[in-house]
């Protein structure tokens, strides 16, 4: 029988962003996914450099079984183009929030018409496509969309030569722009679960519905711009609408670096395991280890991107989609937006518990993240520090 063996996580060293990679060790095979892929750091030299170690490693990444892109920053959209022109990627799995947002969304990052990402935003799957063919493009809808009916599910999956490796997850139908135009991208509803045969799950939370407003006038008038955005790329339109409704597209708002996919990751079933971690992180703020041996009762992984807990009502959706047996079983967080103290809220640690509180950041660079109060909030949750120069390691062996 072909069993899992050993998980190993990793936190690359990217600086003021986050590329997270993830392993499943089997008899016979693997199952390798990454979770976002950006950072801040001019010309992306050090995403590169990180995809490189990636590559050369020694479990030989070739095929990357799942991409996931957090959010729609730039510098995440270029990581993204990165991996699928560096490994051959069966599927991308993104966040799904209706055109009228992404295209709001665009424009709060500073992306216009005239930059080579503005299309991601309008048809990130046509984007995604036109470098990777025969990727496949899955999007986790939201807890609660406007455009949203569900009206039938099936079972989504690929033939492997071993059942245990088996790829699956509960698709759903939904009225949506791209299904309009013929586009047959998979759906998976937030909370839903995805199975790498019976041995592991990932579970993502997509809780963008509260972010970001628009008059229902605002969003009709891009509802009829669809075809000739999606179709024919044809975007003079926009600039008029952006003209209209400069009190949409003008205010200056922080949801831009809230909306962001959850992912939690972990063990189908209570397994024996022994936890290592593997690093060298001698830093003033943050505690060092180096190859440390811990006998843990989690094995949990939860990634975060950018998104913010600093609501009491956006723990509480978390909490509804996890179901407090994962929330309890969370090893390894990959704290907020690197340590923000705007997309955190005094006592989410203790909340959370996990036993090790991951900061992907630049400590020294232009935001100093993470803040300090977020930083003495985690501090009993085993704070460590990832940036340019150290990485992070995880390795669960099943015993």
């Amino acid at each position: 029988m072909n069993e899992l063996n050993q998980v190993t996580v990793k936190y690359h060293p990217v600086g003021q962003g986050l590329f997270s990679s993830g392993i499943l060790k089997f008899n016979s095979g693997f199952f390798r996914w990454i979770y976002d892929c950006g950072s801040s750091h001019k010309k992306m030299g050090v995403v590169k450099s990180a995809i490189d170690v990636l590559k050369s490693s020694e479990n030989h990444y070739e095929d990357v079984d799942m991409l996931v892109l957090s959010h729609f920053d730039e510098d995440h959209i270029l990581g993204c183009c990165e991996i699928l022109n560096s490994f051959k990627v069966k599927r991308v799995i993104l966040p799904y929030m209706p055109l009228w947002k992404r295209i709001v969304l665009a424009y709060k990052h500073s992306v216009d018409t005239s930059n080579n990402s503005f299309e991601f935003y309008i048809n990130p799957s046509s984007y995604i496509k036109s470098i990777s063919e025969h990727t496949e493009v899955i999007f986790v809808s939201a807890k609660e969309n406007e455009m949203q009916s569900y009206n039938e599910e099936e079972k989504e999956g690929e033939e492997e030569r071993d059942n245990s490796l088996i790829f699956e997850y509960e698709k759903v139908f939904i009225d949506n722009e791209f299904s309009r135009i013929g586009y047959k991208d998979g759906f998976i509803k937030s909370g839903g679960m995805v199975t790498v045969g019976v041995y592991w799950e990932f579970i993502f939370h997509n809780d963008e519905a509260g972010y970001l407003k628009a008059s229902d006038r605002f969003k009709k008038e891009i509802d009829k711009l669809t075809s000739d955005l999606l179709e024919h790329k044809s975007y003079e339109q926009l600039a008029a609408l952006k003209n209209n409704y400069s009190d949409i597209f003008g205010k200056k708002d922080k949801d831009k670096n809230i909306i962001s996919l959850f992912m939690y990751a972990a063990p189908l079933s209570s397994l024996n395991f022994h936890i290592e971690i593997e690093g060298s992180l001698n830093t003033k703020d943050c505690l060092p280890f180096d190859n440390y041996n811990l006998f843990l009762r989690k094995n949990g992984f939860l990634y975060t991107g950018d998104g913010s807990l600093k609501k009491d009502e956006a723990l509480s959706s978390l909490n509804e989609t996890l179901g407090m047996f994962r929330v309890d079983n969370i090893l390894c967080l990959q704290v907020m937006h690197h340590g923000s103290k705007n997309n955190w809220k005094e006592g989410i640690a203790e909340k959370l518990n996990p036993s090790l509180s991951v900061f992907s950041s630049n400590p020294t660079g232009e935001y100093k993240h993470p803040h300090m109060e977020v930083l003495r909030d985690f501090w009993g949750n085993h704070p460590v520090q990832v940036d340019q120069s150290n990485i992070f390691i995880v390795d669960i062996t099943l015993i």
